[in-house]
């Protein structure tokens, strides 16, 4: 059965232009035209995923995802506006998107957000017309906004999606939301620090591979970051080819369990 998604959005032109773009991917496609019939249309409908404007009438997005969440706390939502990005993407995905795409989107970033917030749903990919073609999500986290956006321009020029965290709570409930395919971690951070991220993700059994990229001396640190469940410790500053092949190697394990290991070869993927 293909999956279900739910279009809330009042401009016409837009949400005919959604559904056949959805439906050609193999999707079932159900509409909602503003903020009041969206639950309604939902409870009804039981989609897997909603595809939401902010600005509707009756209310707006986050009206919407609210009473949403209390009947399905675990729907994914995917927010597509023409807001301001700058004001309105945090917001948005502290209160539970999976991700927000400014109108107009290109087919393959709509696609591509729609597989990754559909992730988790076991009878998902039997359900699309092609295999997913996923790239690889990393969750940076880092409160130095200049180092966050450096760090983002190097990985998605490799073509990674990238995800942020500025604090070590938002940190473990993105991971928690968006299930990305490493973390690239910071030690010094507002909301319990590096180590305290790899604790709450382990007490809570999210195994996400970490990459620590840290200005601290990894004489003092780098041992009790393995520890904590890293899986290489990078120093800040790191070139390209150190910082790429440190998350390549996370995500394929080919650095093995050993944490002794681990550490040896990082002396030869690091700058200092």
């Amino acid at each position: 059965m293909p999956a279900k998604i739910l279009i809330v959005e009042d401009d016409q032109d837009i949400r005919r232009g959604l559904s056949i773009r959805l439906r050609s991917y193999n999707f079932d496609v159900v509409i909602a035209t503003d903020a009041i019939s969206a639950g309604s249309v939902f409870q009804r409908e039981r989609p897997d995923l909603v595809l939401l404007d902010l600005a509707l009438p009756g209310g707006n997005g986050f009206d919407v995802m609210e009473r949403i969440q209390t009947i399905s706390p675990d729907t994914p939502f995917i927010i597509l506006s023409a807001c301001d990005p700058q004001l309105n993407r945090a917001k948005a995905m502290a209160a539970g998107a999976s991700a927000f795409l400014q109108k107009p989107v290109e087919n393959e970033d709509l696609y591509q957000a729609i597989i990754r917030a559909m992730r988790g749903k076991t009878d998902f990919v039997s359900c699309t017309s092609s295999p997913a073609n996923l790239k690889p999500i990393v969750l940076i986290v880092e409160d130095d906004l200049d180092t966050s956006r450096a760090l983002s321009i190097r990985l998605s020029s490799k073509g990674y999606d990238i995800l942020f965290a500025s604090d070590g709570i938002f940190a473990v409930t993105l991971a928690h939301r968006q299930k990305p395919d490493v973390l690239l971690l910071d030690l010094g951070l507002p909301g319990g620090d590096g180590f305290t991220v790899m604790e709450r993700l382990r007490s809570a059994g999210i195994d996400i591979p970490v990459v620590v990229l840290s200005g601290r001396d990894p004489a003092r640190d780098e041992k009790r970051a393995i520890a904590a469940g890293a899986t290489i410790f990078l120093q800040k500053p790191v070139d390209n080819d150190a910082l790429f092949n440190a998350l390549e190697q996370a995500m394929s394990g080919t650095l093995g369990d050993d944490p002794i290991s681990v550490a040896l070869a990082n002396d030869f993927a690091t700058i200092g």
